[in-house]
């Protein structure tokens, strides 16, 4: 490998030396691996020399050479196509090269495509995931994170992020900025999720452990963040044996899935708890306090349907309370079965 004053090389490697003092693990593994396979299109070219049409090029080939299983393109150009800007600033700030020929790259490249995460949508599969969880062993910090995943069904980066200062366990409440939310149009820049008693439970039990850092699931072994691993989940999950069948994020489309396929509940409220941003057929945007009621009720009813699911109780009151709830008729035939046709009669010509 050249290393010559003026190559590629000796920067890329140069930069690497200055990240190995703030980053680690994976996150520098990750890194280290791509500027390897950046430097064997471009290693041995003085970096002085090196334009952009020769950038897109050996990006293009990267592109090309890293299709998934669909046939469709990863983000791994684009991250090369990141690191090696990265070099090029660090040269050029050493007086090296006058430009940036990865800068404008990216922009040229195809959208990224992983097509869509693993997840469980049955549930009878949730429920024994539900029970495999519960058999966990050892840190807290990642059983109870599985298990907010599933009740809350937010993204696991936000989730790990989650401060004290943003929870009102009395009330019942995080607020919160999802991350995917800045400069995202489809997600929320800020956002209420309701929190049934099943988590203000967890939350209780997890400030007992961490009540005295500001975040919720604290790390000490964690030396960056100072928060759990955004792998934790998924390695657990992994060692349940649910590799390529579930995954942290996958919760979000058990819910969404279950949530309307089988409890009923319309996709607005759905959308509001995912934290996307949603309209109605006219138009009109729902805000973070819009239907606050209605998401805390379907929570709540989330939550519950997930221990009976667990527990392995009968289900069924659950799916026939939102066929009545989706259902006009059946509301009316439940309200005269409770009340009698008489009186439900008479309610309706009092309000006629």
């Amino acid at each position: 490998m050249s290393k010559t004053k003026n190559s590629f090389n000796h920067f890329a490697w140069e930069y690497f030396d200055s990240l190995e003092q703030t980053q680690k693990g994976n996150t520098l593994i990750r890194k280290k691996g791509r500027l390897a396979l950046i430097c064997s299109y471009i290693g041995n070219e003085p970096i002085s020399e090196i334009d952009s049409p020769r950038m897109l090029e050996v990006l293009l080939d990267i592109q090309a050479s890293s299709l998934n299983k669909a046939g469709k393109p990863t983000d791994k150009a684009e991250r090369c196509a990141g690191i090696a800007s990265d070099v090029f600033v660090y040269a050029g700030a050493r007086g090296f090269c006058s430009s940036n020929p990865a800068a404008l790259i990216k922009s040229q490249l195809a959208k990224s495509s992983y097509g869509h995460r693993p997840a469980i949508t049955k549930p009878k599969d949730l429920a024994k995931l539900l029970r495999a969880i519960e058999t966990i062993e050892g840190d807290l910090n990642t059983i109870n994170s599985l298990r907010l995943l599933a009740l809350l069904f937010v993204r696991n980066g936000d989730l790990r992020r989650m401060r004290w200062a943003d929870i009102d366990l009395d009330a019942g409440r995080w607020q919160l900025k999802p991350l995917k939310g800045q400069g995202k149009v489809t997600m929320v820049k800020d956002m209420i999720v309701p929190l049934p008693l099943q988590a203000v439970a967890i939350l209780r039990e997890q400030k007992k452990i961490n009540g005295h850092t500001e975040y919720v699931f604290f790390s000490q072994t964690a030396k960056k963040h100072q928060i759990i691993s955004e792998n934790t989940a998924n390695k657990r999950l992994k060692d349940l044996g649910y590799q390529n069948i579930h995954c942290a994020h996958g919760f979000r489309a058990t819910a969404k899935t279950i949530l309307q396929e089988q409890l009923k509940y319309p996709l607005v409220l759905v959308e509001m708890a995912l934290g996307h941003t949603t309209k109605d057929p006219n138009g009109t945007a729902y805000g973070r306090f819009e239907y606050i009621d209605d998401r805390s009720a379907m929570m709540q009813k989330w939550a519950n349907y997930l221990d009976a699911l667990r527990e392995g109780k009968d289900t069924t009151e659950f799916k026939v309370n939102a066929e009545v709830k989706a259902n006009p008729t059946a509301q009316l035939q439940a309200l005269i079965a409770q009340l009698g046709a008489d009186k439900v009669l008479g309610m309706l010509e009092n309000e006629i």
